[in-house]
């Protein structure tokens, strides 16, 4: 036999049914204008929808002045900055990797690590993996001495990554400067740098922590 449904269950479906389609409508909302990144048609929001619900709307409201006031709110962060290569291609080549941090220990994000041989032979990579601080510098040819060198990205960088690089580089600036061995701050000449040594086919080369001097 069917159950009878009461007055009062009939008017908490509608009530339930309602309050999906407020929900419905503040999520397309907050979607369309995170997507167009501006506050301009947040005005609408301020009007009452067909069931009053004033409140709901000037909370979506807030949600989205935040959203559309940085755009960094709105940004995934970074995980990976490079990979290890495989033997495919670049059979033989070696791989350096460490990790740069502040001299408190605090990791460093998006700073530039570069690797040079000669005056035509650099290879760079970002700080970023995981956020923690780690790279992975990849494709280098050995039989050679490299100098490390960390920088922090010129902040007239236009690129795909230049979102990124404004909301997640930690710190934001700092003085450049060369590897120097696990541990120590950087120094400021090449000379003072310390040589890092490739000579052995696919070798994986760990530097350490590299410590920024600030």
């Amino acid at each position: 036999m069917d159950s009878i449904e009461t007055p009062r269950q009939s008017g908490r479906a509608m009530r339930m049914q309602a309050l999906r389609r407020r929900l419905a409508r503040g999520l397309a909302t907050l979607l369309l204008l995170a997507a167009m990144s501006t506050q301009a048609t947040c005005a609408g929001l301020l009007q009452q929808d067909d069931d009053g619900d004033e409140q709901t709307n000037l909370f979506l409201l807030s949600a989205l002045l935040i959203i559309a006031s940085n755009p960094c709110n709105s940004t995934a962060s970074p995980t990976m900055a490079s990979a290890l290569h495989s033997s495919t291609v670049l059979s033989g080549r070696a791989t350096i990797f460490g990790r740069v941090a502040t001299l408190t220990g605090a990791p460093v994000v998006a700073a530039v690590v570069i690797a040079t041989s000669s005056a035509t032979n650099h290879f760079s990579t970002l700080s970023s993996v995981n956020r923690d601080g780690t790279f992975y510098l990849s494709g280098l040819p050995t039989g050679a001495t490299y100098k490390v060198a960390i920088e922090s990205i010129n902040s007239d960088f236009q690129g795909r990554i230049a979102t990124h690089v404004d909301c997640f580089q930690t710190p934001s600036s700092f003085t450049d400067g060369f590897y120097a061995g696990s541990g120590v701050s950087l120094v400021s000449t090449s000379g003072a740098g310390t040589d890092v040594v490739l000579s052995t086919a696919n070798e994986l080369r760990d530097l350490g922590t590299i410590l920024l001097n600030q």
